[in-house]
């Protein structure tokens, strides 16, 4: 699942990233324009109106402001920066394949990894 993907990512643990082309995952990063805080949160593009509103309906926790600015970003780029980290490729199966049906059917992610977690 993409959780583990970039939790593998993060710790150095995945050696390739596979992602199909079919996801419609983005990350929404929205940062206080007043103290720079940032808080960042992934879902559906679908629903991005939505958890955007969620998200800038509260005043910034570190200093009490409510202007924030917005950032959307391709699942496919998070994974991307995150695997640019630790030397970590990532794969997109974009074909329709036995490979990508396999995969969509795992969720849409998954990663080989370097070596076993503890």
């Amino acid at each position: 699942g993409l959780d583990l993907v970039l939790d593998g990512l993060k710790n150095g643990e995945v050696e390739v990233a596979l992602v199909t082309d079919s996801t419609d995952m983005i990350e929404i990063v929205v940062m206080c324009k007043r103290c720079e805080l940032s808080r960042a949160k992934i879902g559906d593009k679908e629903k991005k109106v939505q958890t955007v509103q969620e998200m800038i309906s509260s005043p910034c926790e570190k200093c009490s402001a409510v202007e924030y600015e917005v950032e959307e970003k391709d699942i496919i780029d998070v994974l991307e920066d995150a695997a640019s980290q630790t030397d970590a490729r990532v794969e997109v199966i974009s074909s329709e394949s036995e490979e990508k049906a396999k995969l969509t059917a795992l969720g849409g992610f998954a990663a080989l990894l370097r070596y076993r977690p503890k």
